[in-house]
């Protein structure tokens, strides 16, 4: 199956490519009698963009946008968004790319985020960007900052069984933290519960997942940094008896507060 792409205009994730054979008349249609006449996969494909198209009039301007409708329809292919332009706010709440449960990704349906150098900059009281259940996602290039001055922002949390995932060439970074604490934040985390990375519950949070080729770093002047660069906390069903084979490879950790991981 031919792989979906999709641009990012103003923050919108635009169709870029999409190999469906035009009807006769030269326009599109998701009428079933023509759809019966066209190849499942592709009719597939035009389904898909259509509801992109009545859902966001073929642009998500945010990513609030683009997340909303990921939750809530899906992916039926591989599918790649490149990100065009900085989205910068004062939000203070996370956005959760969560694993739909009729169309979920997997290790024949991608979803890839080309973040184009571009940044992902919010308040968030907690992480930025919380991936819940999916897999085989990958994030490069992106710079996710956390503009808060809470000791428990993060920049990524992964849990609910997040698997097969990487996060690639990405800087993750704190703009205002500038106080320490023994018990916070983190540039990365593998945890179940937001406001406590290391409180151990029976969810399995994530497991052969890449973070490789990443800087870690605070960017205003004499940050102690968050209290733990990384945490890995699986659940209590599983660390003890099951590896998570998750790697961290060729990253820079600038600074860090209290521990490493």
């Amino acid at each position: 199956m031919e792989k979906v792409e999709y641009k990012v205009k103003g923050m919108g994730f635009k169709p870029k490519q999409l190999s469906i054979p035009q009807l006769k008349n030269g326009s599109y249609s998701t009428d079933s009698e023509h759809l019966a006449k066209i190849d499942c996969d592709y009719a597939r494909k035009l389904v898909e963009y259509r509801e992109l198209e009545k859902d966001a009039g073929t642009n998500f301007q945010t990513w609030s946008d683009f997340v909303t409708y990921f939750n809530t329809y899906g992916i039926t292919s591989t599918s790649k968004v490149t990100v065009i332009t900085d989205e910068v706010t004062t939000g203070t709440a996370s956005l959760t790319l969560t694993q739909n449960s009729t169309k979920p990704t997997s290790s024949t349906v991608r979803l890839i985020i080309d973040g184009n150098s571009k940044k992902l900059s919010n308040a968030a009281t907690y992480e930025v960007l919380g991936l819940n259940g999916i897999d085989y996602l990958t994030i490069r290039n992106l710079t996710v900052e956390n503009s808060n001055t809470s000791y428990y922002q993060s920049c990524i949390r992964m849990y609910g069984g997040a698997d097969y995932n990487s996060v690639q060439s990405c800087t993750l970074q704190l703009s205002a933290l500038s106080t320490g604490i023994t018990s916070g934040g983190a540039y990365f985390a593998f945890a179940s519960t937001a406001s406590s990375l290391t409180s151990t519950s029976t969810t399995h949070n994530g497991s052969y997942d890449t973070i490789n080729n990443c800087l870690m770093r605070t960017t205003n002047s004499n940050s102690p940094g968050p209290t733990y660069a990384i945490v890995d906390q699986q659940g209590s069903s599983y660390y003890s008896s099951t590896p998570s084979n998750n790697t961290f490879s060729n990253n820079t950790i600038q600074n860090f507060y209290y521990y490493l991981s």
